[in-house]
């Protein structure tokens, strides 16, 4: 890997969960591992049918992202809209 290079990964679990329980946090806020080693090349995930951890994904990735846009609308805060993500 060169300086500046982009190295793809997709943060997943090995798990037998479903999708949503996984998304709603039953496997745990990291599946009883660090981030470094739930960080997979694309092609490892679709080979060892690993599951994504969209529990992250929403509560790290899209969450405050959602929340930074809907602060100017009232009536709106960041527990409401963990909430409407199933945080």
């Amino acid at each position: 890997v060169k300086a500046g290079e982009t190295v793809p990964y997709i943060i997943a679990l090995e798990s037998d969960m479903s999708l949503e329980d996984i998304a709603n946090g039953k496997a745990g806020s990291s599946g009883g591992k660090g981030l470094a080693e739930r960080a997979f090349h694309p092609e490892e995930v679709i080979e060892r049918g690993l599951k994504v951890d969209l529990h992250y994904y929403l509560s790290q990735q899209v969450h405050p992202v959602i929340s930074r846009l809907c602060t100017p609308i009232e009536e709106t805060d960041g527990a409401k809209m963990a909430e409407c993500l199933g945080l």
